[in-house]
């Protein structure tokens, strides 16, 4: 990588590690998306798979070591409990949407800012980084290959669309122009023969 590139990479890491609050988190997956042809594969990949467990701290985090607000229009907020964290895990649900069920007027979630530092150094001490596990990078590798699909499935639908729709005129003005041509070639042998 370019020194740019490599500048941008850690930037982008560093943007990532900072955010705390799951919505912001959420936007910035549009965003990382579409630097996937900016990056090799698997610097996209660290990216990715760096965002996707900053993101699995909101939604499937650790019940016995939580530590999130949710976050209400007004700015209020109330501490995450325990017990909710085990209810939606039970009930296999993302913690942020089980959170939203039992709180509508929510807006966000947050993981104060200490909490997150020592949920993330907890990390590094398990040895655990975004690309060890070779099941992991396997799984980003997938969900990678999913997002270029996706990509390549709504441009293929899109010229599906626009040929399904071009090719009748193109018919039309074919025959059309054959019927032309098969007129003129008559009445050039018409007139030949007079």
């Amino acid at each position: 990588m370019e020194t740019r590139e490599t500048d941008d990479y850690h930037r982008m890491l560093a943007r990532i590690d900072s955010i705390n609050r799951y919505r912001s988190l959420l936007a910035l997956q549009d965003e990382i998306w579409k630097m996937h042809s900016k990056y090799p594969f698997s610097v996209y990949a660290n990216i990715k798979g760096r965002l996707a467990e900053k993101i699995k701290l909101f939604e499937g985090p650790n019940c016995d070591s939580i530590s999130m607000r949710v976050i209400f229009i007004n700015g209020s907020w109330v501490n995450l409990e325990k017990a909710d964290c085990i209810a939606a895990q039970q009930k296999g649900m993302k913690l942020p949407d089980f959170m939203a069920i039992k709180y509508p007027h929510s807006v966000d979630f947050e993981i104060p800012q200490d909490a997150l530092k020592s949920m993330g150094s907890s990390k590094t001490s398990e040895g655990s980084s975004p690309l060890g596990n070779p099941n992991q990078e396997f799984s980003i590798a997938i969900e990678v290959l999913q997002t270029r699909l996706e990509y390549l499935i709504r441009i293929v639908d899109h010229m599906e669309s626009l040929y399904t729709a071009a090719i009748p005129r193109i018919s039309e003005n074919i025959k059309e122009i054959n019927g032309k041509l098969d007129e003129l070639y008559k009445r050039l042998d018409s007139f030949k023969q007079s």
